[in-house]
């Protein structure tokens, strides 16, 4: 029997599980948030950060849902100098991607909606 069977079945089951689920994420994501340096940041576990020594992140950042962020230094043999400079506050809910392969500069204390694409070049 599967878990969501199981809940579906035994609904007194569902809000112990969702609120255990939630407090895996969440302390997962801090940690990933650590890994990467980014001060007092949460970042979920499946998000994509890559080219990491391009992008400058202030203390805040904080996304509810995978996010995917890239500095893109070469591709297809050309070389780029990328940079991402995301200001404090920053929150993200889920499906935000930000690529770059010259400059991208977010501000403090914004807020991306779901299913959101920033780059400075061509998808």
């Amino acid at each position: 029997m599967s878990v969501r069977s199981l809940l579906a079945r035994e609904r007194f089951l569902y809000g112990p599980w969702v609120l255990a689920r939630r407090l895996m994420n969440r302390s997962g994501a801090a940690f990933h948030g650590r890994v990467l340096g980014w001060k007092q940041s949460s970042i979920p576990l499946g998000s994509n950060i890559m080219g990491t020594k391009y992008i400058h992140v202030e203390p805040g950042f904080f996304a509810t849902g995978r996010v995917w962020v890239e500095a893109i230094a070469s591709y297809g043999g050309d070389s780029f100098a990328p940079s991402i400079r995301i200001g404090r506050n920053f929150n993200a809910t889920e499906r935000v991607h930000i690529s770059a392969i010259e400059s991208i500069q977010i501000g403090n204390d914004c807020l991306f909606g779901s299913n959101i694409y920033v780059a400075d070049h061509a998808h």
